[in-house]
């Protein structure tokens, strides 16, 4: 795939990927396509990866230095990532960390995650996409562990949304510093009809749901779970200097 990042792949079976946690030294799988974000070098993937509802088990990504992890490290606004379900991977990066992809700008619909994620840098760290740039992620889940030992923006879900979610599910405990929450770290974009359920806790702007919702929107979720935090703690947003429009549900 890293020789054509622009192609389209189909799954035709399931993949035991367990041997991964034995690669490179012990770094694991190297994520397809480039680290770094929108401007990623090497180049992002931009093309179709379609599971076709098949299994990948046993992912390991153990690159604790590098930005942009996950099986994909970094997809372009044309890329899709769909119909694929990821059962307990582990995935440790920095910053833009994701089980499935560390910085996105292309479409995740219909793909589910189980595991454990950790980014150990100072940025974005989510359950399935670390940085959720531009793209829309619809219909999808993740449910295991996520843990930021950096400052900012760790989401049982996403780590930073500055896009579209929506179907989305997270059940887990989320740990983090600053901008700490159930689904989403730190929101600027549009969040509907989502639930959280799993502890959360981290120092400032902890919410069951969202951490800080900083002007974007975030209607028809609820979240379940117990909430700890030092400063701006809430039940579905810790910090709402935007609009809230939602259902609480909260045990």
């Amino acid at each position: 795939m890293e020789d054509d990042l622009d192609a389209n792949y189909t799954l035709v079976s399931d993949i035991d990927a367990s041997q991964t946690a034995q690669f490179d030294d012990g770094s694991g799988f190297d994520p397809v396509g480039g680290a770094g974000g929108i401007e990623s070098t090497p180049p992002q993937f931009t093309g179709s990866f379609d599971g076709n509802n098949h299994t990948i088990t046993g992912l390991t990504v153990n690159r604790p230095d590098e930005d942009s992890v996950g099986l994909f490290g970094a997809t372009g606004n044309k890329a899709t990532l769909t119909n694929v379900t990821l059962t307990n991977v582990t995935v440790t990066g920095d910053s833009g960390v994701g089980g499935l992809v560390g910085a996105n700008l292309g479409n995740v619909i219909d793909v589910s995650a189980s595991g454990s994620v950790t980014g150990r840098g100072e940025f974005n760290v989510g359950g399935l996409v670390g940085n959720n740039l531009a793209g829309t992620v619809q219909s999808v889940k993740f449910s295991g562990n996520v843990t930021g030992t950096g400052n900012f923006s760790a989401g049982g879900l996403v780590g930073v949304n500055q896009a579209i979610i929506t179907i989305a599910r997270a059940s887990g405990n989320v740990t983090g510093g600053e901008r700490v929450g159930g689904l989403v770290g730190l929101n600027i974009g549009d969040i509907t009809n989502a639930r959280a359920s799993g502890n959360v806790s981290g120092d400032k702007q902890v919410g069951g749901l969202v951490g800080r919702n900083a002007g974007g929107t975030v209607r028809d979720t609820f979240a379940v779970g117990s909430v700890t935090g030092i400063d701006s703690v809430g039940g579905v947003v810790g910090n709402n200097p935007g609009g809230y429009d939602g259902v609480v549900e909260q045990s």
